[in-house]
């Protein structure tokens, strides 16, 4: 503690999925006679609108928070520290702070909550495969696996005789249940930026269904493929793979007649509107308006209808 100080400052550190655990340190800290300064949770703004600058902005206001304090704790719930989460132990480091992780602060209830009787009870070390394996319920594991497969809420739902809303609360409650595991590794990647399936499957070399756990667990960044790149935060193969990715994405064409081969395949394949609608779980008025050339699809929709039907949009769309 500094002389000229009466208490103790100590900055919390982490991913800010642990919002819950992040309040209840804070709490327990501060009754402890610390003055405690943690991360910014917002509320009332859209994930889209923190932009790279902006997020450069709130991790530079956290390493002065750092700065100002005595020490800092971590909380690495479940074993989990994310890259921005390194960098700051790091920084920590460089300013000879003294370093507390959660996990060693035995009296703190965050770790009982840890120790809960789940349905899926995991560590950092197990993986999905493990995670499926001890679902007990067979008939949510089977949901749960279907869902990992591709299958929509409303194929599932079909398929077990229960509602699309139904299927929706099982799936979540399963995500719920599972602590992290390996997969999670990816979650600042792909919390972050803007990676599709093929691309995240090239470059980390994992299957698809690595993929779709994660992208079922969290939401999508808006950041770009570039400013991963540009990021550090991969190996030198995997940023070979971007950099081919990067380079055939600025040598794209685009094709207008992308439609008529669309239209030529699902005539082939007699399927209508309401058919692709069905299968791919986008609305029929947005397949029409790609029937009709009227708009081309996104990035994710191509991907969906790539991963339903079969038919890879972008290769007709762009000259690669």
């Amino acid at each position: 503690m500094n002389d000229n100080n009466k208490y103790n400052i100590i900055t919390l550190c982490g991913s800010i999925k642990f919002k819950d655990e992040f309040l209840k340190l804070q709490e327990k800290l501060t009754l402890d006679g610390n003055i405690v300064l943690t991360p910014n949770f917002f509320n009332n703004v859209k994930k889209e609108e923190i932009n790279l600058e902006t997020k450069k902005m709130l991790d530079e206001m956290h390493k002065q928070k750092i700065d100002m304090s005595d020490e800092i704790y971590v909380i690495n719930f479940g074993g989990y520290i994310g890259e921005s989460t390194k960098s700051e132990i790091e920084y920590a480091k460089t300013k000879d702070k003294k370093i507390s992780y959660i996990e060693d602060i035995k009296e703190i209830a965050i770790m009982e909550e840890k120790k809960e009787d789940t349905k899926c009870d995991h560590g950092f070390n197990n993986t999905l495969a493990d995670a499926i394996e001890k679902i007990k319920s067979e008939k949510w594991k089977s949901i749960f696996i279907e869902r990992l497969n591709g299958k929509t809420l409303s194929q599932i739902g079909n398929e077990m005789n229960l509602s699309r809303e139904r299927i929706n609360k099982i799936v979540d409650k399963i995500l719920s249940e599972i602590n992290i595991i390996n997969e999670d590794k990816y979650r600042d990647v792909f919390e972050k930026y803007f990676i599709d399936q093929e691309l995240f499957c090239e470059v980390f070399s994992e299957d698809i269904n690595t993929y779709r756990y994660i992208n079922l667990k969290y939401n999508r960044g808006y950041s770009s493929i570039e400013d991963l790149y540009y990021s550090n935060q991969l190996d030198e193969n995997q940023n070979e793979i971007l950099k081919k990715y990067i380079d055939n994405k600025h040598k794209k064409v685009s094709n207008d007649n992308w439609y008529i081969a669309f239209n030529s395949f699902l005539s082939q394949n007699k399927l209508t509107a309401k058919k692709v609608s069905e299968l791919t779980g986008l609305s029929k008025p947005t397949i029409d308006s790609y029937k009709q050339g009227k708009r081309k699809p996104t990035d994710e929709n191509m991907q969906i209808i790539k991963d339903k039907l079969g038919f890879n949009i972008s290769e007709i769309l762009y000259n690669k």
